[in-house]
């Protein structure tokens, strides 16, 4: 019984986290916003120093695009769209990252 509510809990957890990445990436207009790059150099400049971000969520669309969600302790946090031809461009970016609470059952 506790495992199910547990997988529920992740379930809705997932769901609330691409919804936000779809809203975030949907309301941003991404041609006049893009820093685009190949996907390794994006990386490391998200990884290295003022950033200092980790990927905290990623998937795939069904045209072959990967969307990450990066974001640090401090609250930073940057969102990439990684295209399918390795052009990784980050099209969202904020400094007011929270991370959601875990629900208690």
């Amino acid at each position: 019984m506790a495992a199910e509510k547990s997988t529920q809990f992740c379930t809705q957890y997932k769901r609330a986290a691409a919804a936000f990445i779809a809203l975030a990436v949907l309301s941003s207009p991404v041609a006049a916003q893009s820093v685009c790059a190949d996907h390794a150099d994006v990386v490391n400049a998200l990884k290295g120093r003022p950033h200092e971000e980790q990927k905290q969520w990623w998937g795939f669309s069904a045209a072959e695009t990967l969307y990450e969600l990066w974001s640090r302790p401090g609250g930073g946090w940057s969102i990439i769209v990684k295209l399918s031809n390795g052009t990784t461009c980050i099209v969202a970016s904020g400094d007011q990252w929270l991370k959601p609470e875990k629900e208690s059952h």
